[in-house]
């Protein structure tokens, strides 16, 4: 549409004659006329008050789409700290690690410095920490892994606590496992709700279950 016939229409829908939004606006009826033919156009002191009058912006007044206001920012309650973050939510509701997301997996490819998930987790090397709300399946691990499921990792150059079972290379730190605990090398102490199956251990060992060690430091 043009400015002439967007002064018609929504003059029109206003209901106004072309005398009454002369009177709205301090003109004549010549004026508004001349504007809706197309013969002249309203002084720019006056425009602000037509796009008001007709509940309009001015962008809208001369046909033009109004610019679509940039998204704020998320207000998220972390830092911003590089960790790589794995949140699941229904809408706005968040689930978390519940029943939901059991069957869930997230799989990232290339080393990560920190991870987060509320989900499963399936990697390659991790340069820091590593916390899931399911299983862990990765690599090496350069910090401490915690895990809601079992973990399952080759080197662990820090603690493991999982809720299940742990299998894993050489751990450097502490092993806390609800389940079975399965390692090549042990440097801490194992607690474990299962059996414990280690070549080498350099910490005391509790197990619900049978010990099983080659070679133990005590």
């Amino acid at each position: 549409m043009t400015f002439s016939e967007i002064i018609a229409a929504y003059r029109k829908d206003l209901g106004l004659t072309q005398e009454g939004l002369a009177t709205q606006l301090g003109v004549t009826n010549q004026a508004v006329s001349k504007w809706e033919s197309g013969q002249s156009c309203p002084d720019i002191a006056l425009l602000p008050k037509i796009a008001d009058l007709f509940g309009i912006t001015l962008d809208e007044l001369f046909g033009r789409e109004a610019p679509k206001a940039e998204p704020a920012p998320a207000q998220l309650p972390w830092p911003d700290d590089g960790v790589l973050r794995v949140m699941l939510y229904a809408g706005h509701t968040h689930i978390g690690s519940g029943h939901p997301a059991r069957n869930i997996n997230f799989c990232y490819e290339g080393p990560a410095l920190n991870v987060h998930s509320e989900v499963n987790v399936t990697c390659e090397a991790v340069n820091g920490n590593l916390t899931a709300g399911g299983d862990v399946n990765c690599d090496d691990v350069y910090g401490s892994v915690k895990a809601g499921g079992s973990v399952s990792c080759n080197d662990v150059y820090g603690s493991v606590t999982a809720n299940g079972s742990v299998t894993c290379d050489d751990v450097n730190g502490n092993v806390e496992a609800g389940g079975n605990v399965s390692c090549d090398c042990a440097e801490g102490e194992i607690h474990a709700g299962g059996n414990v199956n280690v070549d080498e251990a350099s910490g005391d060992i509790h197990a619900g279950g049978s010990v099983y060690c080659d070679h133990w430091e005590r």
